[in-house]
């Protein structure tokens, strides 16, 4: 009788040894489980900041020869350009050689009123000036492109600094504030940091770049377009009945190519302005405030060929 009390006694504390590490395990599961799950979310906040701050400085890099992407035009001699430049040339010569004979013929063979035949004068002038043009196009193109990088050149001589560090100084506060955001430790060390936040401020920088590279690439593609098709614009404006549309063509070769004049000014003013910031003693002038100053000078950069192409416009 002793025995089995003895057996059962026994058999409850074994029973209770095992409820009691079952209840147990649940607990730890409970308290270990979130801090792995956190300390995996945090790695992979941290990982995603580091693979945001690598693309972002991969853009710094990039633009950090702003100077030579903003004095890059169309390099008019290469093979694919003279190509295209050829086929136009070789589609509107004989338009023009009609033109020049049927000036001549009517001026030697038919008498007419003053105005006609001074008419026909001009018309003959405009017909050889416009084939003397669309031939030497490439060559026309060339000078102006020069004109247009020694002015952007003479521009940026002016600047004290290295015209990149605004772009350094921006994208590094912005890359500071979003990984503090990200990989934040607090008083218990554990890492609480939010990753949404954390992108929001790491999307900034880099769309900011991405649109003044954007910016930078899309004027030179205007540029070569409008110098490719220069002999084509030449022969909407010599003729009345397209001369509004050759005009229009004409003009915006010459803006969209001296935009990177503009480009290069505000670039060197926001450079001077960022590098005068240093001896102000009015006030302070914080991280902060020196970041939403150069951020603006970023839009304004990115802004820039538009407006120059917009407030200019008409001026022929």
């Amino acid at each position: 009788m002793m025995k089995n009390k003895k057996i059962k006694s026994k058999a409850m504390q074994a029973l209770t040894a095992i409820i009691s590490l079952l209840v147990l395990a649940q607990a730890a599961s409970a308290i270990i489980d979130p801090l792995t799950e956190e300390a995996a979310a945090a790695y992979f906040r941290e990982k995603a900041g580091e693979n945001y701050a690598r693309i972002i400085n991969e853009k710094i890099d990039s633009l950090k020869n702003i100077n030579n992407l903003i004095l890059e035009n169309p390099a008019v001699y290469d093979q694919s350009i003279q190509k295209v430049m050829g086929y136009f040339v070789s589609i509107l010569q004989p338009l023009y050689i009609t033109a020049i004979i049927v000036a001549g013929i009517y001026l030697m063979f038919f008498s007419g009123s003053p105005g006609g035949r001074a008419k026909a004068k001009a018309s003959l002038w405009i017909a050889i000036i416009g084939i003397a043009l669309i031939t030497a196009s490439p060559h026309i193109l060339a000078i102006f492109f020069g004109v247009s990088k020694a002015v952007t050149l003479l521009v940026l001589s002016h600047s004290p600094v290295n015209t990149e560090e605004p772009f350094v100084h921006a994208t590094d506060y912005m890359l500071e504030k979003a990984m503090r955001i990200m990989a934040y430790k607090g008083p218990s060390q554990y890492t609480t940091g939010e990753e949404t936040a954390g992108v929001a401020f790491l999307l900034v920088p880099y769309l900011i770049l991405e649109a003044i590279f954007f910016t930078l690439k899309l004027r030179f593609y205007i540029v070569a377009i409008l110098a490719i098709t220069l002999p084509l614009t030449v022969t909407l404006y010599a003729f009345m009945p397209t001369r509004r549309l050759g005009k229009l063509m004409a003009e915006q070769t010459i803006l969209w190519t001296f935009a990177q004049v503009a480009m290069a000014a505000v670039l060197t003013i926001i450079a001077i302005g960022m590098n005068l910031t240093t001896s102000i003693t009015s006030f302070e002038v914080t991280p902060a405030l020196r970041f939403i100053m150069e951020l603006s000078g970023l839009l304004m950069l990115m802004l820039s060929p538009f407006a120059f192409v917009r407030l200019f416009r008409g001026f022929l």
